[in-house]
């Protein structure tokens, strides 16, 4: 089945009405602050025990974006917390999960097999068709870099990992610019028609 992003948004409101509909109430004391890859979380309780997460996360997963919503159970006094407590994503005892895996702009499955598949397309899309046409670094490695550590993934590569630099056509006409970096994936920018 295919989602979009408002189907995902939809699911997440779906399971949290699921919790309040159960009685939990939202705990605003311990939802403050961010940890790492979260989207939004959001934290409810329905005894003095227990507080149970539900949070929503975005990663890559062998190189395929990914969301995921996680709910979480906590062993915490919801009644006694207050703005310091801290519960950290993933240390809770889980309870659901759903993944989303991204397999073109704003579309996502379910099957992460599906979702490897559409990838391993993509990429062979992407493959030089012989026709590589090497650009030389030398004059362009400042510029690359800004283009390289914007990326997910390349933030603390240097200008000593990046090896390469070029362009290709593709036999269906489409142009890309293509950076190799050492030890990573290489980046391809597709240019204009």
């Amino acid at each position: 089945m295919i989602y979009k992003i408002k189907d995902i948004n939809r699911r997440m409101s779906e399971i949290i009405g699921d919790y309040i509909s159960k009685g939990y109430i939202i705990s605003p004391m311990t939802t403050e602050g961010s940890q790492s890859n979260e989207i939004c979380r959001v934290d409810f309780y329905n005894d003095d025990s227990t507080i149970v997460r539900i949070e929503m996360t975005q990663y890559k997963e062998n190189h395929i974006d990914t969301i995921k919503i996680v709910v979480e159970s906590f062993r915490c006094n919801a009644e006694k917390a207050t703005f310091m407590t801290t519960l950290w994503n993933g240390r809770g005892e889980t309870i659901h999960t759903e993944s989303f895996y991204i397999i073109s702009k704003g579309v996502y499955v379910t099957d992460y097999e599906e979702a490897v598949k559409v990838y391993k397309k993509q990429l062979a899309r992407l493959k030089y068709d012989g026709n590589y046409k090497d650009l030389g670094i030398a004059d362009f490695k400042d510029r690359l870099l800004k283009i390289v550590n914007s990326k997910t993934g390349y933030k603390g590569v240097r200008k000593s990992h990046i090896t390469g630099f070029g362009v290709t056509i593709q036999s269906n006409g489409k142009k890309f610019y293509v950076i190799k970096v050492k030890g990573k994936n290489t980046i391809y920018i597709r240019l204009a028609d």
